[in-house]
């Protein structure tokens, strides 16, 4: 949740030696999952697809169910980030429908949040907010505040597109309180960007621009790499 790639990848580097020596397969496949996190949030998207694709095929091979459909989000994800958006689906899809028969409420939300990000890429904003609001519904009954908060932006993004941006600022104004209160830096970057667009949308430049600037600062706290090379 706090994002901390740089400690993130030192404490997975280590297990994975250990994984590795130990000929644990789960473990490496742990460690190689979220090395992939931390490869895709600095911008090493070909390290981060070597790491997600051997990590899916250990989990595949140990039967873990589970991981393998966290394994094929993060590469879905992945895909949708790298503009390969029929990709994105198929990957999501199969993921969003491993989770639903597990009966994983978490991994079903997670999953039609990134289809609706796909969505969002396509142009589809409609398609977008139906699937947010139901990501949105479950993360509430999880009482999952990093996932709300996520579902919350992501919805506000689709009202400011489809020009309503009253709701679009409604949205964003409560998914940035609820993402600094938890420290997800990352998510109030993305929300900060948002309120941004909403500013530039109403020709309030000035206001615009601190929310673009607010945002970078954010994004540049936690390293990631694609944020700020989109927000500059």
């Amino acid at each position: 949740r706090q994002n901390d790639y740089h400690h993130a990848a030192a404490l997975s580097n280590a297990c994975l030696a250990l994984a590795r020596a130990t000929t644990d397969g789960e473990g490496t496949a742990d460690a190689l999952n979220v090395l992939g996190l931390v490869a895709d949030n600095r911008g090493d998207f070909v390290g981060a697809v070597t790491r997600y694709e051997e990590s899916l095929a250990l989990y595949r091979q140990a039967g873990e169910t589970g991981m393998v459909a966290i394994s094929l989000n993060n590469l879905g994800f992945l895909a949708r980030t790298r503009g390969e958006y029929a990709h994105a689906d198929a990957l999501l899809e199969e993921s969003l429908l491993l989770h639903r028969r597990l009966g994983n409420t978490w991994g079903i939300a997670l999953a039609l949040s990134n289809l609706g990000r796909v969505a969002q890429n396509r142009g589809d904003f409609a398609g977008a907010r139906l699937y947010d609001e139901e990501s949105l519904t479950l993360r509430r009954v999880l009482g999952d505040s990093q996932g709300i908060a996520i579902a919350l932006t992501n919805l506000g993004h689709s009202a400011c597109a489809q020009g309503d941006r009253a709701r679009a600022s409604s949205l964003f104004a409560e998914g940035l309180a609820l993402s600094l209160a938890i420290g997800d830096r990352k998510n109030a970057a993305d929300t900060l960007n948002g309120l941004g667009d909403v500013a530039r949308d109403a020709d309030d430049l000035a206001g615009a621009h601190a929310r673009y600037v607010e945002s970078v600062t954010q994004y540049r706290a936690v390293g990631h790499v694609l944020g700020i090379a989109e927000g500059i």
